[in-house]
């Protein structure tokens, strides 16, 4: 044990990194009603973004968790919700706001399978 107290020392005598970080500043409604508004919703893509960014919005959710949302996870009936699997393989149900449920019927109407992502690629 007295050995051990040398390299105990040692390990103590590391400085710890401390540093002040500033707080990201929150978006405004406003700036949030013009991201919402961007996309075009004439075009199918431009329905898919808007629902991307309303869920993303309402859901504080991750760009890892966006696109790991899968069509099985969507439940657009009544009290519509979505199941989300975030770090750590954690999963959590969301509400839809009715904003968000809105584009998202619109998005599953144009048909992919369960298994699907639910956030497709221009390709996909």
């Amino acid at each position: 044990m007295p050995s051990a107290l040398e390299q105990i020392g040692r390990v103590h005598a590391i400085p710890v990194k401390r540093h002040d970080q500033k707080l990201f500043r929150h978006l405004t409604m406003e700036e949030v009603r013009a991201i919402l508004n961007a996309p075009d919703l004439a075009t199918r893509f431009g329905v898919r973004d808007r629902a991307m960014m309303h869920l993303c919005f309402a859901g504080g959710l991750r760009v890892s968790e966006l696109v790991g949302v899968l069509t099985e996870n969507l439940s657009l009936q009544h009290g519509a919700s979505v199941t989300i699997r975030g770090k750590g393989r954690k999963e959590r149900c969301l509400p839809f706001w009715k904003d968000t449920a809105r584009p998202s019927r619109l998005v599953e109407r144009q048909g992919s399978s369960p298994r699907a992502g639910a956030v497709r690629q221009r390709t996909g």
